[in-house]
């Protein structure tokens, strides 16, 4: 049976994309509520599963005074919110996380839903909070909110249990088997969430110090006095690149796909052949001293040729003509 699902956000692009994405992963949205009011309605009418309800929304009636009033109809209600709000924090019974303590460590504190589901990797079940021994350290609190049945899920990241999902029922003997699938989905979707923010995170940082790396290598390629042209191979050999101290060298301040030919014409005939072979070839061939033609000066090179990819060849020169006085 496919659990059917109560949207309640007063944002209608959001709710829109929610929609699709729920339905896309099998659920069935029975309706879109935009205001507390709505929502209150709307879950008497059709009595959904589970409600996804936004803490603010436009209008008198918030998300948490909405939640206050469909409590009565035994719906579980998780809650929606980019904000840090206090009501997100305390849900419609404020001050229970304040009163309670939860470890997954060892100890009394340790052997409730939450720290159980976390130790063990699997949802833990307390169906009668007043009557459950394991229950004993939070039975008052929860007592005196109703709390009648808890479940608590782990939320996993990288293979690792690093939280819990730990909802909570007004009657005992809450959380059939659809239940507990239904809200084993939505903590798997919440783990999910989780890893892709580190991910992405992780990404943003690579790349980052890619951009870094990218920038350093760009300011050593321009302020080094070794001359570097960027060839790619093709039809041809054509110039791709070349930074400012071969545009001083050759003359051309920026590359435009000029042939090697052309851009290396300053060199004698038969060593621009040899020059050009290599790149063809792809080889890492070195030449030590090539004179090189440009107007009236006349320098002497060396040269060598590097396949630096699969399809681009480098050419350095470096300029070895004896100083001026």
């Amino acid at each position: 049976m496919t659990a059917r699902i109560l949207l309640v956000e007063d944002e209608a692009i959001t709710a829109m994309d929610l929609q699709r994405k729920l339905e896309f992963q099998g659920y069935d949205v029975i309706g879109i509520a935009h205001s507390g009011e709505a929502a209150v309605e709307l879950a008497e009418k059709h009595r959904p599963d589970l409600i996804l309800m936004d803490i603010i929304l436009r209008g008198p009636m918030s998300g948490v005074e909405a939640a206050e009033r469909i409590k009565d109809l035994d719906i579980p209600v998780v809650f929606l919110s980019a904000h840090s709000e206090e009501s997100t924090k305390y849900g419609f019974h404020e001050g229970y996380l304040e009163s309670i303590r939860v470890s997954w460590g060892e100890g009394r504190y340790s052997e409730g839903p939450t720290g159980r589901s976390i130790k063990e990797g699997k949802p833990v079940i307390i169906r009668d909070t007043e009557n459950d021994p394991s229950f004993a350290p939070w039975r008052d609190e929860a007592i005196d909110r109703g709390y009648m049945s808890v479940m608590g899920l782990p939320i996993r990241v990288r293979d690792e249990n690093i939280g819990a999902l730990t909802v909570y029922s007004s009657e005992k003997g809450s959380f059939d088997p659809e239940e507990v699938e239904l809200l084993g989905e939505l903590a798997g979707d919440i783990s999910f969430r989780l890893e892709s923010e580190i991910v992405l995170g992780e990404m943003d940082k690579r790349i980052t110090e890619l951009e870094r790396r990218e920038e350093l290598f760009r300011e050593i390629f321009e302020s080094t006095p070794l001359a570097i042209l960027n060839f790619r191979v093709g039809d041809g050999i054509q110039l791709d690149e070349l930074n400012r101290a071969a545009s001083v060298l050759t003359g051309l301040e920026t590359a435009g796909g000029e042939r090697i030919e052309d851009v290396l014409s300053g060199l004698h005939e038969d060593d621009l052949k040899e020059v050009v072979r290599a790149a063809e070839r792809g080889d890492d061939s070195r030449w030590e001293r090539l004179q090189y033609c440009n107007g009236d000066s006349v320098k002497f090179l060396e040269l060598r040729t590097v396949k630096t990819s699969e399809d681009t060849v480098t050419v350095f020169l470096i300029d070895h003509s004896p100083a001026e006085n």
